[in-house]
C-alpha cells in the first residue's frame, strides 16, 4: 500500500486521474440506468439521472479550492460529435445543473384562471389554474443524446485508465527505487 503525498506534483496529478476515472465510471453507470430504465424525458427518474450523470462527467474538468482539473488533453477530440457533446455537457452543468442561470432557464408567471394544455398518460387534456403559479423552462439533455454520452464516457475512460496506469507505474517504480537505494546505503559495511 502506498499513500500519495499531495505535496509532490506527480502524486497530486495521479490522484486527480484516479478520481476522474471513478467519476467517469459513475457517469457511465448512471447513463446505463437512463438507457435501461427511462423511456421518456418526463419520467421523474430522468431528471435525477441526467443531473447525476452530467455532474459526474463534468467534475474532473472543474478546478476547486483543493484540486486542479485533469489535463487539457481530455478536452481534445478528433471526433467532432464527441467534442460538441463534451462542450455541451460542461455548459449544461454550469448553466443548468450546478447553477440556476435565469438567462438559460426563463421563469414564466402564470395567472390564476390560465388554461394550459398538457398530456397525462398519453392523453391530451386542458387544465385551468386555480392559483397563480410559476413555470421554469429548464433545458434537458434529451434522451436521444445518451447513447453518444455513453460513447463519450467510454472513450474518456479508455484514455484515462491508460494514463493513470502509466503514472501509477512511475510512482511505484520511484518508490521501489528509493527503497532499494536506502537499503543499499544502510547495508554497506562499516569502515
Amino acid at each position: 500500500m502506498r499513500a500519495l503525498d499531495y505535496s509532490v506534483p506527480r502524486h497530486a496529478a495521479l490522484a486527480r486521474l484516479v478520481l476522474a476515472q471513478r467519476d467517469f465510471e459513475a457517469a457511465l453507470m448512471l447513463i446505463g440506468l437512463v438507457l435501461e430504465k427511462v423511456k421518456e424525458s418526463s419520467d421523474p427518474l430522468f431528471y435525477a439521472l441526467e443531473t447525476a450523470s452530467v455532474t459526474c462527467y463534468a467534475r474532473p474538468f472543474i478546478s476547486g479550492r483543493s484540486h486542479k482539473r485533469i489535463p487539457g488533453r481530455y478536452m481534445a477530440f478528433q471526433d467532432v460529435a464527441l467534442k460538441e457533446l463534451h462542450d455541451h455537457l460542461l455548459t449544461h452543468r454550469n448553466e443548468v445543473i450546478a447553477h440556476s442561470d435565469d438567462t438559460v432557464q426563463p421563469v414564466i408567471l402564470l395567472p390564476k384562471g390560465a388554461k394550459m394544455m398538457c398530456e397525462v398518460n398519453g392523453e391530451k387534456c386542458e387544465l385551468t389554474l386555480a392559483e397563480h403559479c410559476d413555470w421554469v423552462e429548464t433545458p434537458r439533455l434529451g434522451l436521444d443524446r445518451f447513447p453518444l454520452f455513453k460513447s463519450l464516457c467510454e472513450f474518456q475512460l479508455q484514455r484515462i485508465k491508460t494514463h493513470a496506469a502509466s503514472e501509477m507505474n512511475i510512482v511505484f517504480l520511484h518508490c521501489i527505487g528509493v527503497r532499494v537505494a536506502k537499503a543499499t546505503i544502510t547495508t554497506l559495511p562499516d569502515e
